[in-house]
């Protein structure tokens, strides 16, 4: 039993260090943090919120649609360092979105609200929450673009490299109650 947890133990940490490989970079000379490669954050889409739907009345139906949105894509990486005596995993986050005019929508930019939440994966607890804005530019040409966006400095506080991997970065969009349940419903068909 103990050799097994042993191996579940190894296999773990083998496929942590897989999956959040980071570069590191070095803020303070030769110190042996900085310069060694250290676990990156997971990123993850929250499944209810990759997907964003604004009506504009209380109606349901396609003519009520004022646009749609969807998160495509998002990808992550890290670098350690230090500011202040304090050590961090800073990371990047860039996000891939989707957005499209409903067919009776006027052609005009819209802002599409979305968050980004560290989150420590043992306890699912939410560190820090962060809204971020997406102006998505309609206009009479175009009904659908795709956007790109990028937060370049979330930074997280740690004690070794292997820290990083401790965290996961959840990205989605910052629903209203209707939105939320629109979504859910939705998935169940």
């Amino acid at each position: 039993m103990h050799r097994l947890a042993h191996i579940l133990v190894l296999i773990s940490a083998l496929a942590l260090s897989a999956c959040g490989a980071g570069r590191a970079v070095s803020n303070a000379g030769g110190n042996l943090f900085e310069s060694r490669q250290g676990a990156c954050p997971l990123i993850g889409i929250l499944a209810d919120a990759h997907r964003m739907t604004s009506f504009y009345s209380q109606g349901r139906d396609l003519p009520d649609i004022r646009y749609s949105a969807e998160i495509n894509d998002a990808r992550a990486d890290c670098d350690y360092g230090r500011a202040g005596g304090q050590r961090y995993v800073y990371s990047r986050v860039r996000l891939d979105v989707t957005a499209r005019l409903g067919s009776a929508a006027r052609p005009d930019p819209v802002e599409i609200p979305y968050f980004v939440a560290v989150v420590e994966r043992m306890t699912q607890t939410i560190l820090v929450k962060e809204v971020y804005t997406l102006r998505a530019p309609f206009d009479p040409s175009r009904r659908s673009v795709s956007l790109e966006d990028s937060i370049d400095r979330i930074a997280i506080p740690v004690e070794t490299v292997a820290d990083g991997g401790f965290y996961e970065i959840i990205v989605g969009f910052e629903l209203t109650p209707d939105q939320l349940d629109y979504n859910r419903r939705r998935e169940e068909t």
